[in-house]
């Protein structure tokens, strides 16, 4: 009996010993290799294996490395990016690291199908598919915002759309985005930043253990995922050529054979690679060959002959992941060839391109920009009336003068303003602000009362009469405060202006307010409100610097005869030229945003911008003083006459207009 006691806590020790023991975690590379099997496909039910896709074992490997806590991966669409970015590093935090995953996708509308159709599927065909939850969020073919597997862990979906409440309350090592560029903007309603920061914000508590996972198709240079790759590692993937044996890094331009083809089926036949160091054309087992043979490269590292990597790692977080259709061995150069050969006679040429660009070589699609209003400079600086400076047609009775402050230079100009919105610039020059003498906060008060000084002495019209501005508009984006008291001083006829729009750099884009919801909004006018500012004591005029800028382009570009033409006074082009420099020194494009399509921005030509900024403005300031664009009448179509009936005419039952008219009985 003794013995027997002895044995059973003998055993009982040593199982206790084996559960006590740490659990091994293994890397995500093992752990892909032993548990993921692939789905659907061609290779569907089958353990999955780098082989197929060789750029994922470096992708793998680098995750493994522990060098970097957030990964930027950019590639081909239909490659497997999905795949090995998302739905991998998924599972592996799931089920092998066992911890909660946030999973952020653009709208919840996405949730239901990413998880049915991608997110299920992939773990029901592994071994924990016995973990998928049985009642609840994710069970029956349901989904919900949250998903608690069996073992514990939790999968929360966040998107991009909502309220930032929606993200705030939840907190995870782990942060997966996938369709990135569809949630790199603000929400217009937002007073927080982009959606994909205020996912990932959601693991900060971790620090330095916190991991992010970031996967998109290449929209523009302007997108977030190209963005985030280039601002990472940059990395990228060298192969081995099999015939110099050189690391080289093919692309779009050593696809060759598809130019020369008559047919579409000719082009496949005849497409291959060429090794951009020795010129040989590859197979395509030499492609694949050279993609097992590969290595990745990150910032400025070299590789040597015989694989050697040399160089620093660049200072940085992010992992910047970048494939192309030359690493996609899911597709063969003949496949290739063929799309190419097809988009170059497609009739919408700039789509076809776009998709080459975007979703094959997973290169940013850079748009055709077109300008808009464009303004000839040599044309601008002769569009003179023969009216010398300082004096107004007699007709333009608005008269508008605007500031544009700086620490050296205060520049201004005037505009005289018809009833139907033809334009004059009378005046514009600048005015010292002596800061190098003295304090900036000293000096620009002293500036702004010389220009005040100047503007009461007024300006003469054709007439003799002396007129003084109805309203002059200060910009009160730099140095506030002083701009403010002066308004203060000389209330109701100087007020602060703020300009706000965007360009292709710069977001902040103009709101027009709801005076019903904002009750310090005065009045609102064309692309521009007044709202008061009961702190400082203040009615500040907020103007769409984009609409107003585009209204003065295309006054300046139409026939100078033309109604709401906008005109200079009587000067040389060498007078003019720096004002003109000024004013083109933004032009008005249309170009493509990542998931915004065709937009119309600006784009900066040159820094020198006062004069622009001072004359938008005063364009708006005659709008408010009552001028307005004249529109033709519309033709009107002839009245219809109607037919009276002749019993109506009989009767007498005509209205004095001669149209019939009728009396129901009443019964």
């Amino acid at each position: 009996m003794t013995n027997a006691v002895a044995v059973t806590t003998r055993n009982m020790l040593r199982e206790w010993g084996i559960r006590s023991r740490p659990r091994r975690i293994r890397t995500i590379f093992d752990f892909a290799h032993e548990e993921v099997v692939v789905p659907e496909g061609p290779f569907r039910n089958r353990k999955f294996n780098w082989r197929r896709q060789p750029y994922s074992k470096l992708a793998l490997d680098a995750i493994d490395s522990g060098l970097w806590n957030r990964f930027a991966a950019v590639g081909p669409t239909q490659s497997g990016k999905t795949f090995h970015w998302s739905l991998i590093p998924l599972m592996y935090h799931l089920f092998e690291i066992q911890e909660t995953v946030v999973f952020g996708l653009p709208n919840m509308d996405m949730a239901r199908d990413k998880w049915q159709v991608d997110i299920e599927p992939v773990i029901a065909a592994s071994r924990y598919r016995d973990l998928i939850p049985r009642a609840g969020g994710g069970s029956r073919g349901g989904t919900s915002t949250s998903i608690r597997f069996r073992n514990g862990s939790i999968m929360r979906f966040m998107s991009g759309g909502g309220g930032e409440k929606s993200r705030a309350a939840f907190t995870a090592r782990v942060v997966i985005i996938t369709e990135v560029d569809g949630m790199d903007r603000p929400n217009e309603e937002s007073l927080e930043t982009d959606k994909v920061s205020q996912i990932e914000a959601r693991s900060m508590a971790f620090g330095d253990r916190r991991i992010t996972y970031l996967e998109c198709t290449v929209t523009t240079e302007d997108g977030r995922i190209w963005q985030e790759k280039e601002g990472g590692s940059r990395g990228r993937i060298l192969i081995r050529c099999q015939r110099c044996r050189e690391f080289v890094c093919p692309d779009r331009e050593h696809l060759v054979g598809w130019r020369e083809a008559r047919t579409e089926m000719e082009a496949k036949r005849s497409s291959h690679f060429i090794c951009p160091s020795c010129k040989e054309p590859w197979t395509e087992e030499d492609r694949k060959l050279a993609n097992l043979d590969a290595v990745l490269l990150h910032g400025d590292q070299t590789v040597t002959k015989g694989g050697k990597v040399s160089g620093a790692l660049p200072e940085t977080d992010t992992c910047g992941f970048h494939w192309t259709a030359t690493n996609n061995l899911f597709r063969s150069a003949g496949d290739l060839g063929r799309g190419e050969w097809l988009a170059q006679r497609r009739e919408d040429d700039e789509e076809a391109e776009k998709e080459q660009c975007q979703y094959v070589w997973s290169r940013p699609w850079k748009p055709p920009i077109t300008d808009v209003t464009p303004l000839d400079s040599s044309k601008l600086t002769k569009r003179v009336r023969s009216l010398p400076r300082g004096v107004i047609p007699s007709n333009h009775i608005n008269v508008a003068l605007a500031v544009d402050i700086g620490k050296h230079l205060c520049y201004w100009g005037g505009c005289a303003f018809s009833p139907n919105f033809d334009g004059h610039i009378f005046d514009y020059g600048c005015v010292d602000v002596h800061s190098k003498e003295m304090a900036v906060e000293q000096a620009l008060p002293i500036a702004l009362r010389e220009l005040w000084d100047m503007a009461q002495a007024g300006w003469r019209t054709e007439d003799g009469d002396i007129v003084k501005p109805n309203e002059i508009w200060i910009d009160c984006g730099w140095m506030p405060d002083i701009v403010y008291e002066f308004c203060r001083e000389h209330a109701g006829v100087v007020f602060p202006s703020r300009g706000y729009g965007q360009n292709r750099h710069m977001y902040t884009r103009y709101h027009r307010p709801d005076r019903k919801k904002n009750r310090n909004i005065h009045s609102l006018g064309e692309q521009y409100h007044v709202v008061r500012i009961p702190r400082d004591r203040v009615f500040r005029r907020d103007v769409d610097s984009d609409y107003w800028k585009a209204f003065l382009h295309e006054r300046l570009a139409q026939d100078i005869n033309s109604p709401g033409a906008m005109t200079l006074f009587m000067a040389t082009p060498r007078d003019h030229l720096a004002l003109v420099k000024h004013l083109t020194a933004e032009r008005q494009i249309v170009e493509v945003k990542p998931r915004g399509g065709r937009v119309i921005t600006w784009e900066v030509v040159r820094r020198a911008n006062h004069w622009l900024d001072v004359f938008y403005n005063v364009c708006a300031i005659g709008h408010k003083l009552g001028s307005r664009l004249t529109k033709q009448a519309a033709p009107q179509k002839p009245r219809r006459q109607d037919k009276i009936p002749a019993h109506a005419e009989r009767r007498g039952f005509v209205t004095p207009a001669g149209r019939p008219f009728f009396v129901m009985d009443r019964k």
